[in-house]
């Protein structure tokens, strides 16, 4: 499907996006506010990251929660994610 982050392009930045790995996740969750006000956004809820826990499982972060934590769920559950790109 044409959907996610290897789908994802703009005329400023034309492809490399990708997930960030649980590490990116809990630095984004540290600094989830400057995030959220630079971007004039919101981030809350189940985010995906890029690591994976086993064949059948990957781990997220709830950025709903007061205190960082990485959980792991299987890969068909239905959670958000939010691209990174390196430069």
């Amino acid at each position: 499907a044409a959907t996610g982050c290897a789908n994802y392009s703009t005329t400023e930045f034309p492809g490399g996006w990708r997930l960030p790995t649980q590490r990116e996740m809990m630095l984004m969750w540290l600094f989830r506010k400057g995030i959220n006000t630079i971007y004039n956004t919101q981030m809350s809820g189940q985010y995906w990251s890029a690591t994976e826990k086993d064949a059948s499982g990957a781990w997220y972060l709830d950025f709903s929660e007061t205190v960082p934590e990485s959980k792991a769920a299987a890969k068909g559950t239905s959670y958000k994610y939010r691209c990174v790109r390196d430069y």
